[in-house]
């Protein structure tokens, strides 16, 4: 049941209720609003004098190590100082990313210098403002500070700026003090200097980034790049003398998750060339193996004279080196000798070989000759017996036979009819000659082979050696079976290798002078030495032997 109308509550019966209620409302809008804004949104973190993170922990950008080469003469790069170069990786870094600068050193134990470290406090987006009217830039950096930052945000990246600067003064200023063209460099420890950073990166926070700007020429007594030529760089001999050094035994090298970026200056003369700058870039990459590397190639810098340091031998090693290389090169003498006696005898043989071969095919093509005799004089005896047989009946008809011809009446009045011509005389006709009988073919035990020429090439010479004689593959005797068509080619399928009667000084290498010979063969043709002659056989299996030699 409903209360009366003079009970219920009514902001109309009390008056001031109408102002204090929405002053009220109005009052805790404000104090919230105040409190939420001035409540702390998290604990600010508690930085060193090179605006690091107090607590290793909170390193979550990773460590970006810097690694410049200044043991040898540099390029006149323009705007790509190796301070700017410096000043454009670390802009592209993230919010709390330790950065550590070295310069490479002249000691081999100690083969860096730290130049600087730093830590960036912001990201590149906290920079940006949040009005679109005044974001005119994709990305700002500490030196271009929007107004709408907080004094705090402002405070950090200007303090991040100052320190950043000076540290690209100090390597622009050592880049200034970096040798000249015309100098000579005694050392570049640039493994070394790679390898204490790996070992230091271990006990660093990741991700691992390491930017090198260096010609990437090492030049130690161990291993030099400059003491020998560029086709000789391998990385197997690196691994294997890094492995020999006694202080790369707990090597750092663990490129796994490594971001590796080289800001590379090649060299006039040497690594400026394609064929030597795509060797040394892959030689450093698979000693980056497992990590991400990229190479930013630079403008090519002035080559430069080095000290040699590798192989520089005591008198002592000297005197063995000398006596080692003469006992090394009497063996070689020795080997050439052997080796020149063994084509020698080969050519012997083969000479001996192809002698046969020509005596073989002289026997053959004489018994052919006598053959081709023995059936023309078959072939000119039956004739002539044909001849025989058939001159009685030529010379029968010629002989006179008297025969009583008939005479022809004369005609009269009453037999003949004046314009009837008189029958002609009968005349004994003259016979032709039968024809002589056909000589019959001659009967032979088997086929007879048509006798070839070679109409391409010469039969019997040797083809070209094998890869244009750029190599020796050693002196070969290759013996080579074909069949020859009834068109004169060579039948590409027949043309095979007679394995035992081939051979090779060098045995591998066997299969490699067979190609060259059965494609020679291949490519003959032949044309028969009396085309007219039908009756023998053009179609034959033959056989030839050819000589190599390396000269």
């Amino acid at each position: 049941m409903a209360p009366p109308a003079d009970a219920r509550f009514s902001i109309r019966r009390h008056p001031p209720l109408r102002v204090l209620l929405p002053t009220l409302v109005v009052v805790i809008t404000l104090v919230g609003a105040v409190l939420l804004f001035s409540r702390p949104t998290a604990p600010e973190q508690r930085r060193d004098a090179q605006l690091c993170p107090v607590d290793a922990n909170d390193l979550h950008g990773g460590s970006a190590m810097f690694l410049f080469d200044f043991r040898k003469p540099l390029g006149s790069s323009g705007d790509s100082t190796p301070g700017a170069l410096l000043r454009e990786a670390i802009h592209d870094l993230g919010e709390n990313t330790e950065i550590v600068v070295y310069s490479l050193s002249d000691v081999e134990r100690a083969p860096r210098v730290r130049v600087g470290r730093l830590c960036k406090p912001y990201d590149n987006a906290a920079l940006q403002p949040d009005m679109a009217k005044d974001q005119r830039t994709p990305l700002r950096d500490c030196d271009d500070l929007p107004a709408q930052l907080t004094p705090e945000l402002r405070e950090s990246a200007t303090g991040f700026c100052g320190q950043r600067d000076l540290l690209v003064g100090r390597v622009d200023a050592l880049a200034a003090e970096a040798p000249r063209g015309g100098q000579e460099v005694p050392d570049a420890y640039l493994v070394e200097a790679i390898e204490d950073i790996a070992l230091d990166l271990r006990q660093r926070a990741r991700p691992h980034a390491l930017y090198v700007f260096s010609d990437m020429l090492q030049h130690a007594p161990w291993y030099s790049h400059l003491d020998q030529e560029w086709t000789s760089w391998n990385y197997d001999g690196l691994a294997e003398a890094l492995q020999a050094q006694n202080w790369f035994v707990d090597r750092g090298s663990e490129p796994t998750g490594l971001r590796v970026e080289v800001f590379y200056l090649p060299r006039t003369g040497l690594t400026d060339q394609p064929r030597a700058l795509s060797l040394h870039q892959d030689f450093w990459r698979q000693y980056f193996a497992g990590a991400d590397v990229t190479f930013h190639q630079q403008e090519p810098a002035a080559a430069y004279a080095a000290r040699r340091v590798t192989n520089v031998p005591t008198e002592a090693e000297r005197v063995a080196r000398e006596r080692a290389e003469a006992e090394r090169l009497l063996q070689q003498v020795r080997e050439e000798q052997d080796a020149l006696r063994r084509e020698q005898l080969a050519l012997e043989e083969q000479a001996a070989e192809q002698r046969r071969l020509e005596a073989e095919q002289l026997r053959a093509e004489e018994e052919q000759a006598r053959q081709r005799e023995r059936r023309r004089a078959e072939a000119e005896r039956q004739r002539q017996e044909a001849e025989e047989r058939a001159r009685p009946a030529e010379e029968a008809p010629s002989e006179p036979v008297e025969q009583e011809l008939p005479v022809a009446p004369e005609p009269s009045d009453e037999t003949a009819a004046p314009d009837e011509p008189p029958e002609p005389a009968l005349e004994v006709a003259a016979t032709d000659p039968p024809d002589p009988a056909p000589v019959p073919e001659p009967e032979t035990a088997g086929p007879r082979f048509c006798a070839l020429t070679l109409a391409t090439g010469a039969e019997g010479s040797s083809p070209a050696y094998p890869r244009g004689g750029r190599m020796n593959f050693g002196p070969a005797v290759i013996t080579v079976r074909y069949e020859v068509d009834e068109q004169g080619a060579t039948v590409d399928d027949l043309v095979t290798m007679v394995p035992e009667r081939s051979r090779a000084d060098r045995e591998r290498y066997l299969d490699l002078f067979a190609e060259v010979a059965v494609e020679t063969v291949r490519a003959w043709t032949f044309t028969p030495a009396d085309p007219a002659d039908r009756s023998c056989v053009r179609r034959q299996v033959r056989t030839t032997s050819f000589q190599f030699t390396y000269r």
